[in-house]
Order: C-alpha cells, then sequence, then structure tokens
C-alpha cells in the first residue's frame, strides 16, 4: 500500500491531490486495459528513451526535499539535496543550479535508471534552462559542465547499508 501511495504523491509532499490521484489513476486504467503509451505516467518509472516527450509534471518544490536517498525506487548518490531546500522552483531555471535542476527533473519524471533516459533528460533540461548547459553522453550519462551524473548498478556510488539494495539502480552525480 505504501508504494501505491508513493507511486500518487508524485511530488513527495506526503500527500495527494484530486490532481496526483487523477493522474494515477489514469495511468492504472491505461495499463490494466493493455493501452501502451510513448510516455510515462507520472506515478511510475519512466522508461522510454525520449522522456521529453511526456508531458512534463510539475516540478517538485526544493523546499519538500530530503535525505531519503531512494524516494522513488532507484538510489541518487552524491546530491545532498536536503542541503538545497532554500532554492526556489525559480532557482531551477538557472544555469547555476543545473545539478538541482537535474535532480528535480529525475525526481519529478520518477525516471528510471536503467533506460535510455539522458537523451531526453538533456532535451528537456536545456528548455527549461533556456540555454545549452546539458549534453547526454551515450544513453545513461549527462554531463554539464565539469559535473556528471549517470546511471549505474544500485549501490555504485555508496557504502553498504546505507542505500536501499532493492531499489532498481542508481543515479550517481560526480565530477567529470
Amino acid at each position: 500500500m505504501s508504494q501505491l501511495l508513493r507511486a500518487a504523491d508524485t511530488n513527495g509532499d506526503g500527500q495527494i491531490s484530486v490532481t496526483e490521484f487523477e493522474t494515477f489513476l489514469s495511468g492504472l486504467l491505461q495499463q490494466l486495459s493493455g493501452t501502451t503509451s510513448s510516455s510515462a505516467h507520472p506515478g511510475t518509472l519512466i522508461t522510454t528513451a525520449d522522456p521529453a516527450a511526456a508531458p512534463a509534471p510539475e516540478l517538485i518544490e526544493p523546499a519538500t526535499w530530503t535525505d531519503n536517498d531512494d524516494p522513488y525506487g532507484a538510489t541518487f548518490a552524491g546530491f545532498s539535496p536536503q542541503d538545497h531546500t532554500q532554492l526556489s522552483i525559480a532557482d531551477l531555471s538557472n544555469p547555476r543550479n543545473a545539478k538541482y535542476a537535474a535532480y528535480d527533473y529525475l525526481l519529478s519524471n520518477r525516471v528510471d535508471p536503467n533506460t535510455a533516459w539522458a537523451p531526453g533528460a538533456a532535451d528537456a533540461l536545456n528548455r527549461q534552462l533556456g540555454a545549452h548547459v546539458f549534453d547526454a553522453v551515450g544513453d545513461q550519462k549527462l554531463s554539464f559542465g565539469g559535473e556528471v551524473i549517470h546511471s549505474a548498478q544500485n549501490g555504485h556510488g555508496m557504502l553498504s547499508g546505507t542505500y536501499n539494495p532493492s531499489a532498481t539502480g542508481e543515479f550517481f552525480w560526480g565530477e567529470a
């Protein structure tokens, strides 16, 4: 039950709004009816190579970010979002905050680290920032300035016992 609640709570605020519930229920009904879509539903991991084609979910308010390194079934290593809760949604359109714009994009879209996510993420983030800041390096690495976010096997960037071992994979931030 808690997994369903987390899946429906797309902004991670611990409450399910009418819009979040409608979106979750629509996605569930589509899945049950056997229809497929080129984009994922906000309540599930994105499994398409082009998440930018999906309707953009609302960004998650940085004030609600926590130190939870497994907010939706994917591990985040090297981000420390809890130290950046003073940022606003508007700040996520400033290239100076590229790392946290990318974090919020991955979180808001519930991107699956095991897919070809980087090209769609680079396109969507460059549009959000209004500048060419991000480059996809292959299918699973995002480069910006001297920094990278890449996906890896769960636990790649964290010590044993410090992450959820049942997470599907990991997003790892580091310097290029």
